[in-house]
């Protein structure tokens, strides 16, 4: 389980929750999720967070394409990130099976991207439906592996298959 910690911010004595993803370009966010108050959590500090896989949302485009909502609904919001090599980039190749929706964001290394620049996602999926991702990286890794495929489980486990594996499961599919 992953917290994200939410801002607030209040407009005629009403708050409203959010949080910025992604850092582009001079930080410029890729998008701003706005959360309704149902999916707010509050820890022992009394600091508002919300934890992903998100179990009982589901997203929305708002007006502007820099806009993100999520409401009360069906559905599990997973937040998947692939974290670049030095110089390099991560991203996701193939998500199975195919999300009801997807908000990609990306975050830079450096104020350009010309260290490397990292790929995430908010995937939308029906509830008990694992998701299934394949993933590749370059740059400086560090020995770190440069691709894999990975199940995020709505509980939030998450699972590294290897090639190998992978391979023996294709197979008794067939």
């Amino acid at each position: 389980m992953e917290k994200v910690y939410l801002q607030t911010k209040e407009v005629d004595g009403r708050k409203f929750y959010f949080v910025d993803f992604g850092n582009e370009g001079h930080g410029r966010s890729s998008f701003r999720l706005w959360v309704h108050y149902c999916l707010v959590k509050k820890d022992k500090e009394d600091k508002l967070y919300i934890e992903f896989p998100l179990v009982g949302a589901t997203l929305s485009q708002g007006k502007s394409q820099y806009t993100v909502i999520a409401r009360p609904g069906n559905n599990v919001i997973y937040d998947i990130f692939v974290k670049c090599g030095y110089r390099g980039y991560g991203k996701v190749e193939k998500f199975n099976p195919e999300p009801t929706n997807l908000f990609a964001y990306y975050i830079y290394s450096s104020p350009r991207g010309n260290l490397g620049v990292s790929e995430g996602y908010l995937v939308e999926l029906p509830k008990d439906t694992p998701l299934t991702y394949k993933w590749h990286k370059s740059g400086r890794l560090y020995g770190k592996p440069s691709n894999g495929t990975t199940i995020a489980y709505s509980d939030g486990r998450i699972e590294d298959i290897e090639e190998t594996d992978l391979c023996e499961i294709e197979d008794l599919a067939e």
